[in-house]
């Protein structure tokens, strides 16, 4: 995001001077969004958190494991809703109103203000979406009695708490997990986001992939990655999780990934 901010001003400046005024507006806002996330991920990483399963469901039915440790997902700004909304809006309009214009000079001319307003169209539907995503997320993080977003680890299985709902895997459905991980800048020793990717079987017996985002929790995304990878490999680890001594384990994991990230 950071590398993305620096970028937008580059192209503000060569707009500025150009005096080209669809690139210096597409800077400032593409910049402003870039600039509010990496904002946003500089709040200090948190630990899990061992709490009640059945205040992360819909409590239809009982969860498989009565306690669970639980990796929040992170509550993202105001500034960061408001911007993903209001700069989809406009993106939507711009492509709208170019299927509008019915005056060019040229049939190839129409073809392609056609197939530039129309991926600039979609591009806002999908900064919309994130926002409206966002917004959501929001409100369930910060609002009593509403099921918070995230990933919870118990003896039997992993929950998910997502916005459209929950999804419990059980581990012994869980045939892998990869971690899979951007190289970051070629100038920096920083690396970049890491995705995980479990291979999780079905019950007709096929795999199917469930990918993860470590970086939207709280919690390092280093900790998520260990913890669910002893979780799948160790017997003894997944016997322990839903009890202090596994949030103790936890716990110093998470000071000692915060202490790392300091010190870099």
């Amino acid at each position: 995001m950071l590398l993305g901010v620096v970028a937008c001003v580059v192209a503000l400046a060569l707009g500025a001077v150009t005096w080209n005024i669809p690139v210096m507006v597409a800077s400032a806002m593409i910049g402003g969004i870039c600039a509010l996330l990496w904002g946003d991920s500089t709040v200090p990483d948190r630990t899990s958190t061992l709490v009640n399963a059945v205040t992360l469901t819909e409590a239809t039915e009982l969860p498989p494991d009565t306690w669970v440790h639980f990796f929040r997902e992170r509550r993202r700004s105001v500034g960061v809703v408001v911007t993903l909304v209001a700069v989809g809006a406009a993106l939507v309009g711009v492509g709208v109103a170019g299927w509008l214009v019915d005056r060019f000079d040229s049939a190839e001319t129409a073809v392609l203000v056609r197939i530039v307003s129309t991926v600039i169209g979609a591009i806002g539907v999908l900064f919309v979406l994130g926002g409206t995503r966002a917004a959501v997320g929001r409100k369930r993080l910060g609002s009593f009695g509403e099921r918070p977003l995230g990933v919870a680890l118990g003896e039997t299985a992993l929950l998910f708490a997502t916005v459209t709902g929950d999804m419990i895997v059980p581990w012994r459905d869980v045939v892998a997990v990869r971690a899979e991980q951007s190289s970051g800048s070629a100038r920096s020793s920083k690396r970049g986001v890491m995705w995980l990717r479990l291979t999780v079987r079905r019950a007709d017996g096929s795999d199917a992939p469930v990918m993860l985002a470590p970086a939207s929790s709280d919690v390092h995304p280093w900790v998520t990655y260990a913890a669910i990878v002893l979780a799948v490999t160790d017997e003894n680890f997944r016997a322990s999780l839903g009890t202090a001594r596994a949030q103790e384990q936890l716990d110093s994991w998470s000071a000692y990934a915060a202490a790392r990230r300091r010190a870099a």
